[in-house]
């Protein structure tokens, strides 16, 4: 049975390019009639080769790939080429976890903003890397760790932006502000990012709040982080730290700028949860 290119583009989902592409490749070999006006025309052979190929394709094998599998001269070959790309459906397959974790943890966070703006409340702050870019308005990075940034921005949402605010200034009425890109630690090695550059801030108690922030000026820290200011002077806590946030969601951003942002007050572990 002969089939023309149409009708077999049609069958497989393809462009008549795309067959034109495998012919390229050595996948496919259409046989001609005689004559200028002669059509393409394949085979029944041709046909399950080219259900095999799509089978390659979705895979995600390349079109050359695909047409090395098709033409491979042994079974040992072709599952060589299928262990290689069982490793790498193994890390898409990571990643998407990754990228599903980050999802539902800022599902999660989102679900609750509203009711749970500005409340204070005890924690653990989870550890994380952070690479400053921005301090008092200065930019940081070198030709090197601009690198890096790209890399790290790559990798969001699991990479996120974070800014931090010295303590002692904020008591004072001052403001000594850093922004940073952050990833959780436990994310940080599988996603493979380069950390020369990064500080490391361990997990720690602290007090935990979700704070929202509106307008184009940037980072007002002082009514931000009032709660915490002001429960920390209530309650007598001790603080082992500066304050770390990370905006975890951005809103009308033609109106009234919203951000809405998860903020960590490291604390004397004799305020931790449960003591």
């Amino acid at each position: 049975m002969q089939f023309r290119i149409g009708t077999i583009a049609r069958l497989l989902g393809m462009s008549p390019e795309g067959l034109r592409l495998y012919e390229r490749e050595g996948i496919l070999r259409p046989r001609r009639g005689e004559g200028d006006g002669a059509y393409r025309t394949y085979q029944h052979l041709d046909l399950t080769a080219l259900v095999r190929a799509r089978g390659y394709h979705h895979l995600g094998f390349s079109t050359r790939e695909t047409a090395g599998l098709l033409n491979a001269r042994s079974p040992r070959e072709v599952a060589g080429r299928y262990a290689q790309r069982e490793r790498a459906l193994e890390k898409e397959i990571r990643h998407k976890e990754l990228l599903l974790q980050s999802l539902r943890e800022v599902e999660a966070l989102a679900a609750r903003a509203e009711t749970e703006l500005w409340a204070v409340r005890p924690g653990v702050r989870p550890a994380m890397y952070r690479l400053p870019f921005i301090r008092d308005g200065e930019f940081l990075l070198t030709k090197a760790q601009e690198e890096v940034f790209s890399q790290w921005v790559g990798q969001t949402p699991m990479v996120f932006t974070t800014h931090s605010n010295d303590w002692e200034a904020l008591r004072a009425g001052r403001t000594q502000a850093t922004s940073a890109l952050g990833v959780f630690a436990d994310q940080a090695e599988e996603l493979g990012l380069d950390l020369s550059f990064a500080e490391f801030c361990p997990s720690c108690p602290c007090l935990g709040s979700i704070v929202e922030e509106r307008g184009e000026e940037y980072f007002q820290p002082h009514a931000c982080l009032a709660p915490l200011l002001e429960y920390v002077e209530r309650h007598g806590v001790t603080v082992a730290g500066s304050p770390i946030s990370r905006t975890f969601l951005s809103l009308n951003k033609k109106e009234n700028y919203t951000r809405y942002r998860e903020v960590w007050l490291p604390v004397a572990a004799d305020a931790a949860p449960g003591e």
